[in-house]
């Protein structure tokens, strides 16, 4: 799924821009998320991806990858369940 935002230029290095506030597929119960990033400034040139991870480091260890694992002590909580 691709989701498109603007983004603010913050510095000559650095762009700023909003991710969705609930998972886009909501039928999702992943405590962790991994967006595949890249940025453009004329939607036809696009920068290499880059992976960004979304997790609740309380319970969850995730890697760079967006390989993750729960916590020793931690409890598995379905966050997105109606």
């Amino acid at each position: 799924m691709i989701y498109y935002t603007a983004a603010r230029l913050a510095s000559a290095s650095e762009v700023q821009c909003d991710f969705p506030t609930t998972p886009l597929d909501e039928s999702s119960t992943s405590a962790s998320y991994v967006w595949q990033v890249s940025i453009s400034n004329d939607n036809v040139t696009y920068s290499q991806q880059f992976t960004f991870v979304v997790y609740d480091s309380r319970c969850l260890s995730c890697d760079s990858a967006g390989t993750c694992s729960m916590k020793v002590n931690s409890r598995s909580v379905n966050v997105f369940e109606p």
